[in-house]
């Protein structure tokens, strides 16, 4: 597994995608983005990196 995305629904709470995330990457994925359509918002994340927004 390469590279993952994950849209938030507005009940998903961003704590379980955190998680999801964190099992992504223990599991080999080394790219990834989420997405987060209530605040039009969207992070990406790296095997050994912090989370980060997405700016622009």
């Amino acid at each position: 597994m390469n590279a993952v995305k994950l849209k938030i629904s507005p009940l998903r709470h961003l704590t379980d995608a955190m998680r999801k995330i964190e099992h992504w990457l223990e599991a080999g994925a080394r790219l990834g983005e989420f997405l987060v359509p209530a605040t039009e918002s969207a992070h990406m994340f790296a095997a050994g990196q912090p989370v980060r927004p997405v700016v622009g």
